[in-house]
């Protein structure tokens, strides 16, 4: 039944008053348009909002306060990328959302008291606690918000981490009224790690990606749709590795969505059991703007498609979720029954697992003792893992009439495995 008209004006005066927050995701004043990411009007509108140039000159000339929100920018101050907006949405002739009432929010930075929970396999999502001299400026003098999981994408987060956020109605209240509120972080995103750090995890999340149709057999012109690519993603400083790609998937098809969001090239390896893509970016600024977001639109084939960011899937505790290492080396460590591992080092591990077995005869591994250096013949549980330093370990206690192979696999921070 259709809805009573009285009920239908409500509805769109309702719409109409709605207010969003995003960011500036493009904009280019001397062609005069632009377009605005928003999670919220990509999950209602199926793609990004479009910032007419007549909008844009507004948000400073209406606003004198706004110029606040970029008081780093050379003046007169103009809407620029990554810009924090509040905005409003009417849909245009086509019934494409355009922004209006455009309003620059100002982006605060501060450090994470305590890291909001990661919300994975369904766990209670506890929000976190940031501290901010920022904050205080703007907030009648409070320097704590609270950071709720849902604000920060997929980035994976602890306590210390240098973030950037905004909050909103900062400016609504007095003074007094400001310092009994907690306000709330939106749009809360990593401030990127040092060159030095680039191995660090900066989000481990599963990525649900469209893919393009291909073209039909049976008629010409026919095309067939896929279903999306469910690909484990580990967000590092430069770089995300993804995981369980099918066969038929390439870096062309990957580069159609990872090039609209600052990367740079794509590379895919396959191996017997599993296919691996690793997609580069220009630095981990790239890869912390990336991950900040659950939904991200992006042009196929005159189609805008959505892609999604989702809180990493269970898996088997043995299920591997990223790239192994190259084979060790062993080696007579002088003593009879004593062999010498050698390994690869990669920076994001945070300890390894050597293992051994027969060689030739395709049997079980078994983990070696960290602790004592001994082939746990009982396999690998409870045999201790070796620390992030080490690349080398001795194995004792070896029968000598044996020739063995290792492996050596490693875990992350977010608990992954090789």
């Amino acid at each position: 039944p259709s809805m009573p008209h009285g009920q239908e004006v409500a509805q769109v005066l309702a719409e109409a008053s709605e207010e969003f927050l995003g960011m500036v995701k493009s904009y280019n004043a001397r062609r005069g348009f632009g377009f605005i990411a928003c999670e919220a009007t990509a999950a209602k509108f199926g793609r990004d909002v479009y910032i007419a140039k007549a909008e844009a000159q507004l948000v400073f000339a209406s606003d004198p306060g706004a110029a606040a929100a970029v008081a780093d920018r050379q003046q007169p101050p103009s809407l620029a990328e990554e810009d924090l907006v509040r905005f409003r949405v009417r849909l245009s002739a086509e019934g494409f959302p355009q922004a209006e009432q455009i309003r620059a929010v100002r982006r605060l930075q501060g450090t994470l008291l305590v890291a909001p929970g990661d919300g994975a396999m369904g766990d209670a999502a506890a929000d976190g606690r940031v501290v901010s001299d920022d904050l205080a400026a703007v907030h009648g003098g409070v320097r704590e918000a609270i950071v709720p999981r849902a604000a920060c994408g997929q980035t994976q987060l602890s306590a210390g981490d240098k973030v950037t956020f905004c909050v909103l109605d900062a400016g609504q209240a007095d003074a007094a009224a400001r310092r009994t509120q907690t306000p709330e972080a939106l749009l809360v995103m990593r401030v990127p790690p040092k060159q030095s750090n680039l191995g660090c995890v900066l989000g481990c999340c599963t990525l649900i990606l469209p893919r393009p149709p291909v073209s039909g057999t049976l008629q010409v012109g026919a095309v067939a749709g896929r279903p999306d690519l469910e690909l484990h993603c580990h967000a590092l400083g430069d770089r995300v590795i993804l995981s369980g790609l099918p066969r038929d998937a390439d870096q062309a098809e990957l580069m159609r969505f990872f090039a609209k969001h600052g990367a740079t090239a794509a590379s895919v390896a396959n191996s017997d059991l599993l296919s691996f893509a690793a997609i580069a970016f220009p630095g981990p600024a790239e890869v912390c703007r990336f991950i900040a977001r659950s939904l991200h639109t992006f042009a196929d084939d005159k189609e805008t498609r959505l892609a999604r960011l989702l809180p990493r899937r269970p898996a088997g505790a043995d299920a591997a979720r990223l790239p192994g290492l190259p084979a060790p080396t062993l080696a007579p460590a002088g003593d009879s029954g004593v062999l010498a591992v050698r390994w690869s080092p990669v920076v994001l591990a945070a300890d390894y697992c050597v293992e051994l077995r027969p060689a030739g005869v395709q049997g079980e591994w078994q983990a070696v003792d960290a602790a004592t250096g001994q082939w746990a013949r009982g396999g690998r549980s409870g045999a201790g893992c070796f620390g992030r330093e080490v690349s080398s370990c001795r194995v004792t206690g070896l029968p000598t009439s044996v020739v063995f192979e290792a492996r050596v696999t490693y875990h992350t921070a977010c608990g992954c495995l090789s």
